[in-house]
């Protein structure tokens, strides 16, 4: 009996072992065609479900203003603590022998805060081979478009000058997300340099869906849903307009439709994309600040340091004397909320811009 429980016994650790299941976490950074790559992956959850690819519903903001199909609330959980969503998707992967691999998607798994808890719930994963994907924008194009962004979508109200300043701490938990180098070494640490998968976002931008999905050796073209979304950047003189409007105690649903009014405008006047808050040879100098990263990326074999300069891709305007555009647009902006009788907006604008 022994003797026959041994075989049986020896017999168990001579079968190999099946591999471990694959969960990709597509941490973006912000700015890098992740609105598109997520509307894109949510409409094509059955196809990818047939490849044995899960894109879960767990953690999406389906409910939230905005980032719908983004596993937004995956990742606000995660870091206030609320709750861990990833025991969930990693069970689900796990016993659906249908699938091979999940990934969930959400720039916000690219901030500090994120990271170090899922540092700290490393213990969740270790029946999932964990790997990470990151892209990058040059330093100062990311800046730009991420200033905006704040000015846009949370109460912030600082110049640009003060926000990319090292000496400052002016948006500091954003501000960090500029250390690229550092974000690489974090995921490095948490699961190992070849899970680590790093693209340049300019190398990448003519199809960022396929690019990523070749990550998870996915080769199929998805078909792009009849409306997708994309996260339109303000003009500068615009978002100079939202950063006074931040200065009013205002909820996100208000800030929101005010953003939506702003960028109505600047549709209406494309002129306004000809401003920026600075040059192109303003940006060349801001760009010396962040040497120590591209030699970092350089080094290491994951971007060519020129593909993190700007170069001559100058793309923001090159009329950095704001204050008169600003001007036609707070008053094309007034006009236009009085137009459509939105007391309450027009009001707060008022106030805003005495």
């Amino acid at each position: 009996m022994l003797t026959k429980l041994a075989a049986q016994f020896t017999s168990l650790l001579r079968q190999p072992r099946r591999p471990k299941k694959k969960l990709f976490i597509h941490a973006g950074t912000f700015k890098t065609g992740t609105s598109f790559f997520q509307h894109v992956m949510y409409h094509n959850r059955e196809k990818l479900l047939d490849a044995g690819i899960c894109y879960p519903d767990t953690g999406l903001g389906l409910k939230t203003t905005h980032n719908q199909y983004a596993h937004r609330i995956l990742g606000i959980h995660l870091v206030n603590g609320s709750k861990n969503h990833f025991p969930a998707i990693i069970d689900e992967l796990n016993q659906n022998t249908a699938l091979s691999q999940a990934i969930v998607s959400y720039e916000g798994f690219c901030q500090f805060q994120a990271l170090e808890k899922l540092r700290d719930s490393r213990q969740c994963f270790k029946t999932v081979d964990l790997h990470g994907i990151l892209v990058f924008r040059p330093h100062v194009d990311y800046a730009l478009s991420l200033y905006r962004e704040l000015s846009q979508r949370v109460s912030f109200k600082p110049s640009f000058q003060d926000f990319v300043s090292p000496g400052q701490h002016i948006g500091k938990p954003w501000k960090r997300t500029l250390r690229y180098a550092e974000i690489v070494t974090l995921w490095q640490g948490l699961v190992g340099k070849k899970r680590v998968h790093v693209k340049s976002y300019n190398s990448i931008k003519h199809d960022v869906v396929s690019e990523i999905l070749g990550v998870i050796g996915f080769d199929t073209p998805l078909p792009r849903p009849s409306s997708v979304t994309r996260n339109v950047t303000l003009s500068a003189p615009c978002a100079a307009l939202m950063r006074n409007i931040n200065q009013e105690k205002i909820k996100e649903q208000t800030r929101s439709a005010f953003a939506r009014e702003l960028l109505e405008i600047d549709a209406q006047f494309p002129e306004f994309q000809d401003y920026c808050e600075i040059t192109q040879d303003e940006a060349k100098i801001l760009e010396r600040q962040y040497e120590t990263d591209r030699n970092f990326f350089d080094s290491q074999g994951l971007i060519p340091k020129n593909e993190l300069l700007l170069g001559d891709n100058w793309r923001w305007g090159h009329n950095s004397d704001i204050e008169p555009a600003q001007r036609q647009a707070q008053a094309i902006l007034l006009q236009q909320l009085q137009q459509k009788e939105y007391t309450s907006l027009l009001d707060i604008a008022k106030r805003a811009f005495q």
